[in-house]
């Protein structure tokens, strides 16, 4: 490539450069026209059917509420499980893990702590719901007491609820820390329904 060519190349570059620069100081770029809330949730095809919400609109009353913290009449029915690397709490309030505590680490870190007091460090200590309760659902909280059982890998949480279903939840602690959860709802009306049914068939 010549030297006339790099010149003509170099020269369309700066060219275009300076075009883009001229062009927006002639014509500038004009600002969108603040918006309202209200302008937002009028659009027609939106999600969701909520009134509209005015410029002093308190935004507060518009954020669902969190899930209020089980509280059932009877007492707690604590159950614990154990492996190489934690310790599982299970509640009966909500049918889930109200803590882990991990076997290999403390809650503070250092050799100044002469006292002994250093205890396991934990996960969900603080919080007023156990893990997995389900208690955003009134439909499948119910009132919030659940069965605890023990089974050969970890906890079986089991309810029934008011519409005639059974609310089970097994949870089986592995390896890495993890936890298996299955969720099961069972019809007994229908389960019953086709045990009969497969019954008269056998006879």
């Amino acid at each position: 490539m010549d030297r006339k060519a790099i010149l003509v190349l170099v020269s369309s570059f700066a060219l275009l450069l300076l075009v883009y620069q001229l062009a927006n100081r002639i014509y500038p770029p004009k600002p969108l026209p603040p918006r309202s809330i209200a302008a937002i949730t009028n659009q027609p095809g939106s999600l969701t059917n909520q009134p509209s919400l005015s410029a002093g609109t308190n935004l507060e009353a518009v954020v669902p509420s969190l899930p209020k913290p089980i509280a059932p009449d009877k007492p707690e029915d604590l159950r614990v499980f154990t492996n190489d690397l934690a310790r599982y709490t299970f509640s009966s309030h909500g049918g889930g893990i109200k803590l882990v505590e991990l076997l290999k680490y403390k809650q503070r870190v250092g050799c100044r702590d002469k006292t002994g007091t250093n205890s396991l460090a934990s996960l969900n200590a603080d919080t007023p719901l156990p893990v997995l309760s389900l208690a955003a659902n009134e439909a499948l909280q119910g009132d919030g007491l659940f069965k605890l059982s023990r089974t050969d890998t970890g906890v079986r949480a089991e309810k029934t609820l008011e519409n005639g279903l059974v609310l089970v939840k097994e949870f089986q602690p592995t390896s890495n820390y993890l936890v298996n959860v299955t969720t099961t709802i069972i019809d007994v009306q229908v389960l019953c329904r086709r045990i009969i049914a497969d019954g008269i068939r056998v006879l």
